[in-house]
């Protein structure tokens, strides 16, 4: 979660978002990256340390000791991912909502990893993931790539728009390669 709270903090600055509106959700870790003992909240980035942008932290697992962790066993299964995945969705849907309120602003960046964002998209795009295997990726990402999906809160539904973009970093003058 360091590295994903790293990539966004450049846009957290950029948009001078105060804390309360930057979430480090629970549920948002790297499919296999986490078992029921990982520190949850306590490693998740602190005032003290100036590169990691402030952030509140939501549903996290045994009172946020712990990451949301779905599984049964000591790592994650595919079916536990594809558990936590759809709860994850289910907050999107029902849970974001109340943090941007009456805000005409309706957009929300939402930074992550490869396998849980490819089975992510999967369930935005098709309403499901039972196809979803960690080893066969729909969707490609580079990394600190872009990829839009505008979900439509009132039908639960997301259209694809820009997909594994990566102009934002030629700008910059850096060479990208690969997934």
């Amino acid at each position: 979660m360091r590295r994903a709270l790293l990539t966004a903090a450049p846009l957290v600055a950029k948009l001078d978002l105060p804390p309360d509106r930057v979430i480090c959700h629970g549920e948002l870790w790297e499919w296999r990256g986490a078992h029921p003992s990982y520190p949850g909240r306590s490693a998740v980035a602190t005032e003290s340390d100036p590169q990691m942008p402030r952030v509140r932290c939501e549903c996290f697992g045994e009172g946020g000791k712990t990451w949301c962790f779905h599984g049964h066993g000591h790592l994650e299964n595919e079916a536990d991912t594809r558990r936590r995945a759809h709860s994850f969705r289910r907050w999107l849907h029902n849970g974001m909502p109340r943090h941007v309120g009456d805000s005409p602003v309706r957009t929300v960046a939402i930074v992550g990893h490869l396998h849980f964002f490819d089975l992510l998209l999967q369930i935005l795009m098709k309403g499901t993931a039972e196809d979803w295997y960690a080893s066969l990726r729909e969707y490609a990402f580079c990394n600190t790539a872009v990829t839009e999906a505008m979900y439509d809160f009132s039908t639960g539904c997301a259209i694809l728009g820009l997909e594994n973009s990566v102009a934002h970093l030629k700008d910059h003058g850096v060479a990208v390669t690969g997934i």
